[in-house]
């Protein structure tokens, strides 16, 4: 599961439900007979039901499409347009030389990406191109330097609580620091406050507001 924390809230939705049978792929309410599908959608609807937390980017020759509820997010908070691919299945993209951009606002808004890549030259390709998730992006595990803040650390937090001990360690994976810290469960807020990380797991020692939190 993913918690960011910070200054906002979450967004944390189920953007595709695909049916384990993938008899129907449905869209809050509209289902698409998976028998009407091309075979890149039936492997994107494959993809999807293993990332169904993240905003899905599905490489289509020169261009990352999304479809579904993530085309809906994807049109709102990156301002591009919202088209169809067929009747029922809403569809936007960007070109893939402008994705670290894209994901970098989508990260920002604090949705979880996974890219996905053809693996294979179309070229040799026998039916549908072979594709694969190649990279997950969270605001915590950002090592692109076009992604980052450039004044401003990144770190990824982890909370241990026993009794009246807590641990502490938070890490920015893209400088390799590293640090741990004994406090009290009364000082995790404060700490975090200062901190300032952009993603922490969840834990039951933290207020309800203070772990779903992220910043902005």
């Amino acid at each position: 599961m993913f918690f960011p924390t910070g200054s906002g809230t979450l967004h944390r939705r189920t953007h595709l439900a695909v049916h384990a049978t993938l008899s129907s792929v449905s869209d809050r309410g509209v289902s698409v007979k998976a028998d009407s599908l091309t075979p890149a959608m039936r492997q994107y609807a494959r993809f999807k039901r293993e990332q169904p937390d993240a905003i899905l980017l599905f490489r289509m020759g020169d261009f990352y499409e999304m479809f579904f509820e993530d085309a809906k997010t994807a049109s709102r908070v990156l301002g591009i347009t919202l088209t169809a691919r067929t009747k029922g299945v809403p569809m936007a993209g960007f070109p893939h030389h402008a994705a670290a951009g894209y994901i970098r606002k989508l990260i920002r808004a604090n949705y979880r990406v996974a890219v996905c890549e053809q693996v294979q030259d179309p070229k040799e390709a026998k039916g549908v191109v072979d594709r694969d998730v190649v990279q997950i992006v969270t605001p915590g595990t950002v090592t692109d330097e076009e992604l980052l803040e450039s004044k401003q650390a990144n770190y990824l937090v982890s909370i241990s609580v026993e009794g009246e001990h807590a641990g502490i360690a938070w890490v920015d994976l893209s400088t390799g620091q590293f640090f741990v810290h004994e406090t009290f469960p009364t000082e995790l807020a404060e700490m975090l406050s200062v901190l300032t990380p952009s993603e922490i797991g969840p834990h039951e020692a933290l207020p309800y507001h203070q772990s779903r939190r992220v910043r902005l």
